[in-house]
């Protein structure tokens, strides 16, 4: 009976881990999506982003510890090598800052979909 009791707390364990990982994951790809509309947006009117470019790098970089815990360093390195060329962008409001903050933005949603059990995976 012990070895049931300590079977279904550690399935437990295991289960509220996943959901929390994946709500993390979840609530970071919201904020980056919501940074990268915010940028786009300011871009688009001809002001000065380069104070919420720095905010998606501080965001980044507080949670990009906890994420390569929570998956492989491999599906997150990509995304840092582009939040690290933002800054240099919005210095020289370039053209290309646009398409950078699009492909951090598609590859944090990709990131966000991998993370989510489908239950065809799971059968």
């Amino acid at each position: 009976m012990k070895r049931l009791y300590i079977s279904i707390i550690m399935l437990a364990a295991v289960i509220s881990g996943g959901i929390a990982s994946v709500v993390y994951i979840e609530h970071a790809d919201d904020r980056i999506q919501y940074l990268g509309a915010q940028i786009r947006e300011e871009y688009s009117r001809g002001e000065d982003v380069t104070d919420d470019v720095a905010r998606l790098c501080r965001f980044w970089e507080e949670h990009y510890l906890v994420m390569c815990f929570i998956d492989n360093s491999n599906d997150i390195s990509p995304i840092s090598a582009e939040i690290s060329r933002l800054p240099e962008l919005a210095e020289q409001r370039s053209e290309d800052l646009i398409p950078q903050v699009d492909c951090v933005c598609y590859l944090s949603g990709k990131l966000n979909d991998k993370q989510f059990p489908y239950i065809h995976s799971v059968l």
